[in-house]
């Protein structure tokens, strides 16, 4: 009879404080699950159940009041709700928008300035590589005369023929041995009709082979390595800098080395050691002695023209190591360089320091 007033008290439509006050009252207490009421335990159980229900929300909400969100927090938790790919191009753009720290300038060393004082504890230094220089190869090719004992080629097409092919064709119309280097690759073009062997031999030396023959054999190598096997001993030499900058002159002759050849300089003793081709050391020595040029000063003092005035004519004729200044005191032009150089400023004064109407 209690479960039957019960069920008939009970509405779903009444919410949960409905329930619970029929609980209370019934000195059961329930759990709703799937539309059904399910009777377990006395009236205390009922009572602490729903107390701790009732009461958790509003102690939970007394200890921690609500504080409304700053501008700043949304705007954080709206960033890390973003997808990923939007976030990392914020920070790209973020980055592109920071200023960034110039480097520091880095001062040039004049060419040729000062007279080539070295300070101390300064160490030795090498050169070596890069784009070679090779003098060698302005030495002309002596090819010798080849004995063809009259034999001719009567036809022969090489269009863009491996050169490996075509020598095998000249050694099956001439009968010769033919021996060739590893670098001996590429190709030639040639229409050879009713020619000697010799003169067929001019292809090679066209498209850069050079050939010898030794009885009945033809050696074949590239114009390359004849410069080397005759002209490409490497020996070695010492240059004196006295005058100009030891960093500068080696510098300079740097860019003259041969692919082989090496540098060494040593400021300590102003000197350069050479490690290279005859042909290549004597073209630096060559330039050595043009850029190795000891500096003469020389004071011109004026009589009618302003030293100030003349400064600017006499800078331009001024060398790469050459330097000019004025003193106002005794109206005279200084200048400092080589003596070819101080003599056209000579001459130059001499036509402008004169006196005028």
């Amino acid at each position: 009879m209690r479960m039957n007033a019960l069920d008939k008290r009970i509405d779903k439509r009444r919410g949960l404080a409905h329930l619970r006050r029929a609980l209370c009252t019934s000195g059961r207490y329930g759990e709703a699950h799937s539309g059904r009421l399910i009777v377990a335990a006395r009236s205390a159980a009922c009572a602490l159940f729903i107390a701790a229900l009732t009461l958790a929300p509003v102690a939970q909400a007394q200890q921690t009041p609500y504080t409304p969100r700053r501008p700043s927090q949304t705007r954080a938790l709206q960033q890390r709700e973003a997808p990923t790919t939007q976030r990392r191009e914020e920070r790209q753009a973020a980055r592109q928008d920071r200023p960034t720290r110039a480097p520091a300038p880095t001062q040039k060393r004049p060419s040729y300035t000062g007279a080539g004082v070295t300070g101390g504890g300064a160490r030795a230094s090498a050169q070596g590589g890069g784009k070679s220089f090779e003098v060698i190869k302005t030495h002309p090719i002596d090819y010798p005369e080849v004995s063809d004992e009259g034999k001719k080629i009567l036809k022969l097409q090489a269009e863009n023929m491996e050169i490996q092919n075509f020598l095998g064709q000249l050694s099956l119309t001439t009968g010769w041995t033919i021996m060739i280097t590893q670098e001996v690759k590429g190709t030639v073009t040639a229409w050879l009709s009713n020619i000697s062997v010799s003169d067929a031999l001019k292809v090679l030396e066209i498209n850069g082979y050079y050939y010898e023959k030794d009885g009945n054999i033809l050696y074949v190598s590239t114009q390359d390595e004849y410069f080397l096997r005759e002209y490409g001993k490497l020996m070695r030499e010492e240059l004196v800098v006295e005058h100009a900058d030891l960093q500068d002159i080696q510098q300079v002759l740097g860019t003259l080395q041969s692919e082989a050849g090496r540098l060494i300089s040593d400021p300590r003793t102003g000197k350069l050691v050479v490690i290279d081709t005859k042909d290549n050391i004597e073209y630096m020595k060559q330039v050595l002695e043009s850029l190795d040029v000891k500096l003469e000063p020389k004071a011109f003092e004026l009589k009618y023209a302003q030293a100030e005035d003349l400064l600017d004519d006499v800078e331009p004729i001024l060398s790469e190591r050459g330097s000019a200044q004025f003193d106002p005191r005794t109206n005279q032009i200084l200048v400092t360089d080589i003596a070819e150089r101080v003599k056209r400023i000579e001459t130059m004064i001499a036509k402008l320091d004169v006196e005028t109407a």
